[in-house]
């Protein structure tokens, strides 16, 4: 008993211990962005930054945002296709066939993987609601010329060489595949147990 004692002890020590060295870091950290914004020059960039930085006295400590510049690639990426991904919600909005010439059903399933997206976003990068009205309102006040020609680079810009045009897959299809595979995902789980 006292052995399980000294453990349980000895961990909560080093959780206190590392709780501690990463609130110092962040408190210089938001010292450092804070004094930079007040002297004009851009704040400096920190990897994880303070704000993705999660103390948990039970759980310790838990990033939810990129950590080094692999990830900070990976996450700017990801912010990259979900504005993609708005502006093409807005063109299939005024989409009423597709590439093919049949006609549109339903709406494409775009901003259900923007939303998507959103959520995979450290907090502090999100779009606000506002901010997301106002893309779309931008994008639906566009011409429609000029909004493809925008999405097509946008597109490409992230190595997709999708048509002039395209119009993404409608959300029951999209819904259909998730779920697909939401299912393997839980089997595969399952089967690990």
């Amino acid at each position: 008993m006292q052995m399980f004692m000294r453990a349980d002890a000895e961990r909560a020590r080093k959780l206190a211990e590392e709780i501690a060295l990463w609130r110092d870091y962040q408190q210089k950290a938001w010292a450092a962005i804070e004094t930079a914004k007040k002297k004009g020059p851009p704040p400096p960039a920190f990897l994880p930054h303070p704000d993705d930085i999660i103390l948990d006295a039970k759980e310790g400590v838990l990033f939810i945002g990129p950590v080094d510049e692999f990830w900070q690639t990976k996450m700017e990426e990801t912010i990259r296709y979900r504005d993609a991904l708005i502006m093409q919600d807005a063109l299939d909005g005024r989409s009423d066939k597709r590439l093919d010439g049949e006609p549109m059903r339903e709406p494409g399933a775009a901003g259900l993987c923007a939303l998507l997206l959103e959520k995979s976003i450290p907090p502090r990068l999100r779009l606000t609601d506002v901010q997301w009205v106002l893309r779309m309102m931008k994008y639906e006040g566009m011409p429609k010329r000029a909004l493809m020609k925008e999405l097509y680079a946008a597109w490409r810009d992230l190595g997709k060489d999708l048509p002039r045009g395209y119009v993404f897959p409608e959300r029951t299809v999209m819904a259909n595949n998730i779920e697909m595979i939401m299912s393997q995902v839980r089997e595969m789980i399952a089967a690990e147990a």
